[in-house]
């Protein structure tokens, strides 16, 4: 069998490995987006669906290299726990990931082993949308980076920062 030509985002060739990874990220967005209800679906509406959103995220891979853009750890954490709630990581990627070959190092790119929380990293939540980001600062002990990210959130909003409980 021949090598197959998945195309290319600015003259560089797409990898069977980066298509593959893209695939397995759609599927777990549309598993996580759903609410944990539903695997895309095998007809061919679904196989549409997820080779558009495959090749959204090789698009988006492109972009953020050609951005030269690097998420911290930390965000890639605060993000996955957002998305979790209380769920445990390891009992999730057990009772939902495997059985569909995935992992939460597919989705989040950290192994459970790095999986951690800091006080400088917030959720941004849109109503009736759920989780669509993450901010996270670093560089100062983790209550001042909380109180940071507190701050400029409260001023960006408009909120007097008196009427934001720090907890």
């Amino acid at each position: 069998m021949g090598k197959v030509d998945l195309g290319s985002f600015n003259g560089q060739p797409i990898s069977r490995e980066d298509f593959l990874a893209a695939q397995r990220e759609a599927k777990l967005n549309h598993f996580m987006r759903s609410g944990g209800r539903e695997w895309p679906a095998t007809d061919e509406n679904g196989r549409k669906t997820l080779e558009r959103d495959t090749i959204f995220r090789l698009f988006l891979l492109d972009k953020i290299k050609d951005l030269d853009i690097h998420v911290s750890e930390q965000a890639v954490a605060r993000a996955a726990r957002d998305h979790l709630g209380d769920y445990p990581p390891d009992k999730f990627e057990h009772d939902f990931l495997l059985r569909e070959g995935l992992t939460l190092e597919d989705k989040m790119g950290l192994p459970l082993r790095d999986y951690a929380f800091h006080g400088g990293g917030f959720p941004i939540r849109i109503v009736g949308v759920g989780c669509v980001g993450v901010v996270a600062v670093s560089g100062l002990p983790q209550r001042e980076d909380h109180e940071l990210v507190t701050a400029v959130l409260a001023e960006m909003c408009g909120i007097a920062l008196e009427a934001v409980p720090l907890s």
